[in-house]
C-alpha cells in the first residue's frame, strides 16, 4: 500500500517536471520569437528615421528655396516700383 502511493508520487512528480519542462521550452521560444520581433522592430525604426531624417533634410533646402524665391519676387516688385517712378519723373507727371 505505501509502495503504491509512492509510485503515484513518483509518477505525479515526473509528470510535473514534464510539464514544467513544456512550460520552458515554450517560454524559451516565446523569447526567442520576441527577440526577433524586438530586432525587425528596431531595424524598421532605423530605416524610418533615415528616411525622415533625408525628409527632414529636403524640407530645409525647399525652405531655404521658397524664401530666396520670395526674396526675389520682392525684389523685382520693388525694381518695377522705382523704374515706374522713374519713367514718371522723366516724363514730367
Amino acid at each position: 500500500m505505501i509502495a503504491n502511493e509512492l509510485k503515484g508520487l513518483s509518477s505525479k512528480s515526473s509528470n510535473q517536471n514534464l510539464r514544467d519542462s513544456d512550460r520552458i521550452d515554450k517560454l524559451e521560444k516565446a523569447m526567442e520569437l520576441q527577440a526577433k520581433l524586438n530586432e525587425q522592430f528596431e531595424n524598421q525604426i532605423k530605416i524610418i528615421q533615415t528616411i525622415l531624417e533625408k525628409t527632414q533634410k529636403t524640407l530645409r533646402l525647399l525652405t531655404i528655396l521658397s524664401f530666396s524665391a520670395i526674396g526675389l519676387a520682392v525684389l523685382a516688385i520693388i525694381l518695377l516700383i522705382i523704374k515706374s517712378i522713374k519713367h514718371r519723373f522723366s516724363q514730367g507727371f
